[in-house]
């Protein structure tokens, strides 16, 4: 397989890698090109929830945190291959691991976050981690009673489902203005009159 260079852009800042394809490195950069981004994907997802009635504080509170964890979390090394494993099920395992890890190398290497040059294929595969830690860090730092801390599970647990239904509407970079789109289009509708 031919090297091939792959570059992706901050400000004026450029970053490029000789990798060959379907390498964990090829794979590393693709998470760092994948639209939306992390940050914008939560977003969408603030957006969601706020327009179904949840507390607004507490749901900010809770994106935020979630977001946080993201850029704290250090990739963990694969686990070991499992008896029931197939050996090519382990590789791919190993190869998307080793993607999250040198993604976040790079990354390291700018001083730069997660949230914001990441696609949500790296929030998917950090999520298990990430899930962890920011439940230990809302628990820490918001000392939340037991209906609070049920709503952040059911959020973690919502966006765990969310991130593996890859079709889902709520991934598209413009989700946002289909939501306005639609409020527009139903406030429209009610203050239509039909005359016969």
């Amino acid at each position: 397989v031919s090297p091939c260079s792959v570059c992706f852009l901050h400000n004026d800042d450029m970053m490029t890698a000789d990798v060959d394809a379907n390498s964990p490195e090829e794979r590393a950069l693709a998470l760092l090109q994948e639209v939306p981004k992390i940050s914008t994907f939560m977003k969408n997802v603030f957006s969601h929830h706020a327009s179904k009635g949840c507390d607004m504080t507490d749901l900010h509170q809770q994106t935020r945190i979630i977001l946080l964890s993201v850029n704290s979390s250090v990739p963990a090394d694969p686990n070991p291959q499992q008896d029931s494993e197939a050996g090519l099920d382990y590789m791919e395992r190993l190869s998307a691991q080793r993607a999250l890890q040198n993604s976040y190398q790079l990354l390291q290497q700018k001083e730069l976050k997660p949230t914001k040059h990441c696609g949500v294929s790296y929030f998917r595969g950090m999520f298990p981690q990430v899930r962890i830690a920011a439940r230990a860090a809302y628990v820490s730092s918001n000392s939340p009673d037991e209906e609070r801390l049920k709503a952040f599970d059911a959020l973690c647990d919502w966006l765990e489902a969310e991130l593996d239904e890859k079709g889902s509407a709520i991934f598209a970079v413009d989700y946002l203005e289909r939501i306005s789109a639609q409020a527009a289009e139903r406030k429209r509708t009610r203050n239509a009159c039909t005359y016969d």
